[in-house]
């Protein structure tokens, strides 16, 4: 026994030695700080980072790691010992990587509601770190010219269009340079431009379209380069589109400069009495007409289409709207030039949910175009699968030129409050909550239940329609009433096309405890 004593003791110190190296070797759990936010293309993958450090073995047992990845207060997705959970589809954890302390979130085809700040929350029992990351969701423009080469003579005016499509977010900067080729030197346009507002896209990106006018002095110009330039939050340079520019001489004729001589007082005669009548009056000029963009429609709220109408003379036009809707064309509203602000028509059709707001702005040398703006106010039952058409009638064109646009309006659920199966509640009573969503359209609808962070199953009937053609659900969720339950908030949130944001789309409830009579008076019974 007197010799066993020392052995026990030595064994002691072993473990007491061991265990300080096992804590000295041991970090603080902490995820590695990303400041700058996460640049996402649109439908392209992205990855969210999440390195874990701080941990004491080399790695990780994964079956004893909790992580969640949030954006704003909605999960994303869980990984709890092995087991997964994705509430965004597509988006996983590597587990190999996630042995190596790398928690980072993969994300494929990035959306527009993908974007927000992220918080990854990591447990390696019995430690526990968070860190946040922002992601911006951006589309990345396109860009195209109406012409790659113009043929000119000195002193003749032309125009290019730049159309820059497919863009997000709305913040874009467009500018003309021109590069000369005899002198090397480059030079900033801008009286000679003008640029129409973004206009937003059915799917949530926007286009913009920048018209350059150009007048070339001499032969000198010939060969310059004039570029369109486009400056965007995607681009990691600017993007352009180049227009080359052939000057030609204008060939001489000798029996042309004799008549020229002959008949100089008499041709100089007839241009100072008919020229400006000629050149704003008679001389007809063809015009291009663009294609409506709509943003995305939505029952009962305000909305702009928009059409642009490029580069007519003289600016007498005439536009006319007309809406089509089970095989019956009817007018709507019109708009003319010619008419003052006072003898306008009164629109026709429905002048409250669609009207017609052009305006004219001057493109040089007598040139004119036109942004057409249509107001609507989207009804579904009025509205879905209906086709408006716009028709521009103008003395360069002998026909009138028309544009069609198919409607498709969304409408967003509404959720009335939660009803409850009784006034009050004490633990261990059946609580069942019913929410009614109504008024939506497409038919597709995700209901969630949660009672704070926890997800709960819940009971959804059908969807079924209403006599104006819009979709209605019932959810249900039912529980037993628990202790920790009292001051809980319980939520009911949809997923829905027509849902913007997660207020929108969510109403909630807390389950208050109820205070007895013997409680409500400093602890005496009443």
């Amino acid at each position: 026994m007197e010799h066993g004593q020392p052995g026990r003791a030595w064994d002691r110190r072993i473990g007491i030695v061991i265990f300080i190296v096992i804590h000295v070797g041991a970090g603080k759990l902490e995820i590695r700080r990303t400041d700058s936010p996460i640049e996402a293309l649109l439908g392209h993958n992205t990855t969210i980072p999440c390195r874990v450090s701080g941990y004491k073995a080399s790695y990780l047992d994964t079956s004893k790691v909790y992580v969640r990845w949030k954006r704003a207060d909605q999960l994303v997705y869980l990984f709890n010992g092995g087991r997964r959970t994705q509430y965004r589809s597509g988006s996983y954890i590597s587990e190999h990587g996630l042995a190596e302390g790398d928690a980072s979130l993969y994300m494929p085809d990035i959306r527009f509601s993908d974007e927000g700040e992220y918080t990854c929350f990591v447990i390696v029992t019995p430690d526990d770190t968070i860190s946040a990351v922002t992601v911006r969701v951006s589309a990345m423009p396109s860009c195209r010219l109406s012409d790659a080469t113009l043929v000119m003579n000195p002193d003749t005016e032309r125009s290019v269009t730049c159309y820059v499509n497919g863009f997000y977010p709305e913040s874009v900067s467009i500018q003309w340079l021109k590069y000369s080729k005899a002198s090397s030197n480059q030079s900033e346009l801008n009286s000679q431009t003008c640029t129409s507002v973004p206009v937003q896209n059915q799917g949530g990106t926007y286009n913009v379209t920048s018209v350059l006018s150009m007048r070339p002095v001499s032969t000198d110009e010939d060969g310059d380069v004039y570029s369109c330039v486009v400056l965007h939050r995607s681009l990691t340079d600017g993007l352009s589109c180049n227009v080359s520019v052939s000057v030609h001489p204008v060939p001489e004729n000798n029996t042309a400069v004799i008549l020229s001589v002959v008949f100089g007082i008499l041709v100089l005669l007839l241009f100072l009495a008919l020229g400006l009548i000629y050149r704003y009056y008679l001389k007809k000029a063809p015009f291009e007409v663009m294609d409506i963009i709509t943003p995305e429609l939505i029952h009962m709220q305000k909305a702009n289409l928009a059409c642009l109408i490029l580069n007519f003379r003289p600016k007498d036009i005439d536009l006319s709207l007309y809406i089509i809707k089970d095989n019956e064309k009817s007018p709507v509203d019109d708009w003319s030039f010619k008419k003052t602000k006072n003898d306008q028509d009164i629109p026709l059709l429905n002048h409250s949910l669609l009207t017609l707001n052009p305006s004219l702005i001057p493109a040089g040398n007598g040139f004119f175009s036109c942004i057409c703006s249509i107001a609507i106010r989207p009804q579904f039952h009025e509205h879905d699968g209906a086709k408006i058409i716009l028709q521009v009638e103008h003395k360069a064109v002998k026909d009138p030129i028309c544009k069609e646009l198919t409607l498709r309006v969304k409408a967003p659920p509404v959720l009335d409050p939660i009803k409850t199966n009784q006034e009050s509640y004490n633990i261990g009573d059946h609580l069942e909550l019913t929410c009614k969503i109504h008024s939506f359209h497409p038919q597709k609808i995700n209901v969630t239940w949660c009672k704070d962070e926890e997800t709960l199953i819940s009971d959804n009937n059908e969807a079924k329609k209403d006599r104006n053609g819009l979709f209605y659900i019932t959810s249900c969720v039912q529980a037993t009433v628990q202790e920790e339950d009292f001051g809980k908030v319980f939520r009911c949130k949809v997923e829905h096309q027509g849902v913007t944001n997660e207020d929108e789309g969510c109403v909630r409830w807390k389950l208050q405890k109820q205070v007895h009579a013997s409680e409500s008076e400093d602890g005496f019974d009443s």
